[in-house]
C-alpha cells in the first residue's frame, strides 16, 4: 500500500514488531507497522541468522548476538 509493505494477522490486524513469515524473520516499525528497507540496513527488513553483519558482529542461527 502506497509503495510500502505491511502485514496483516489472520484477524486482519496489521502486525508491528518481529513477524516470522515463511521462515525469514522480518521487523515492522512499532509505531507504524511498515516495513522501511529504506531506514533499515537488513535486506528486505530480514533478520541476519548465522551471519555477520555489516558492522562486524557474528549472529547465530538464532539471530542472537555470538560476538565481534
Amino acid at each position: 500500500m502506497n509503495g510500502r509493505w505491511y502485514y496483516l494477522n489472520a484477524n486482519g490486524d496489521m502486525a508491528i514488531g518481529w513477524i516470522l513469515v515463511n521462515g525469514v524473520w522480518y521487523y515492522l516499525n512499532p509505531m507504524a507497522g511498515v516495513l522501511d528497507p529504506g531506514g533499515n540496513p537488513i535486506p528486505e527488513g530480514a533478520m541476519y541468522v548465522s551471519a555477520v553483519t555489516p558492522d562486524g558482529y557474528h549472529v547465530g542461527v538464532s539471530g542472537a548476538l555470538i560476538g565481534r
